[in-house]
């Protein structure tokens, strides 16, 4: 499976929390498989991703630095 992150940013290189459009271009993808798994419609699948990364980024202050991204 090709990485859509974002030139120079594996899956080792660090993200930074503030930069929400590289985190979608990393985990969007995988955040959709995970929630088709629960939802048929591709319109409920797109909001349910969209919702996931508002409140993502809502609560960004929140993160524990020792937990990764994706949980």
């Amino acid at each position: 499976m090709n990485d859509p992150s974002p030139p120079g940013a594996g899956p080792e290189t660090p993200i930074e929390l503030g930069d929400l459009p590289a985190l979608i271009l990393r985990y969007e993808r995988g955040v959709a498989e995970a929630v088709a798994r629960f939802l048929d419609d591709p319109r409920d699948i797109e909001e349910a991703v969209q919702d996931t990364f508002v409140q993502a980024w809502r609560h960004r202050d929140g993160f524990r630095s020792e937990a990764a991204v994706f949980t």
